[in-house]
């Protein structure tokens, strides 16, 4: 899926991989984030067996995953808050021990979800360089600061 984000007058274009974390998905998922420049790590916020899995995902990014990536650690279904399972801090621990960005969302509610996009385009625009498209400066690419690769967006 593809997903363009209006930020600070730019237009960033991401290419969105969702794997659901499931197990039959591993072998492929070193295709889908081997060249991202962000890797969103979702858990249920109702579902703890969710969030102790992002610690496997967490080992497999930093083990195959490229070295600069940006990782965020996303709480879902933020709503259901009758129904948490994941306490705020736990999350926030577990985010700050990966370096990662932290957001609480609800994609069905749209809560939160504008805010975590960004989050993420602003730590892309402080990591890397940012340039207009000189064909159309109406698009946004980013220049990687520790690699050579051009890229359009990214993929998370």
């Amino acid at each position: 899926m593809d997903k363009q984000i209006q930020y600070k007058g730019r237009t960033l274009k991401f290419q969105i991989w969702d794997t659901a974390g499931q197990e039959k998905y591993a072998p492929l998922a070193q295709m889908y984030y081997r060249d991202a420049d962000v890797a969103i790590l979702v858990y249920d916020v109702t579902n703890k067996e969710s969030f102790n899995n992002l610690k496997n995902w967490f080992i497999e990014l930093s083990e195959k995953g490229p070295k600069d990536v940006i990782l965020a650690v996303v709480g879902n279904k933020a709503d259901l808050r009758d129904d948490e399972r994941v306490s705020i801090d736990d999350a926030k621990a577990f985010a700050h021990d990966c370096k990662a960005l932290y957001a609480r969302t609800s994609a069905k509610e749209n809560i939160g979800v504008t805010e975590m996009f960004n989050s993420i385009c602003e730590e892309l625009i402080k990591r890397r360089h940012i340039i207009e498209d000189e064909l159309d400066p109406t698009r946004t690419r980013i220049r990687n600061n520790h690699k050579s690769r051009n890229k359009e967006g990214g993929c998370c």
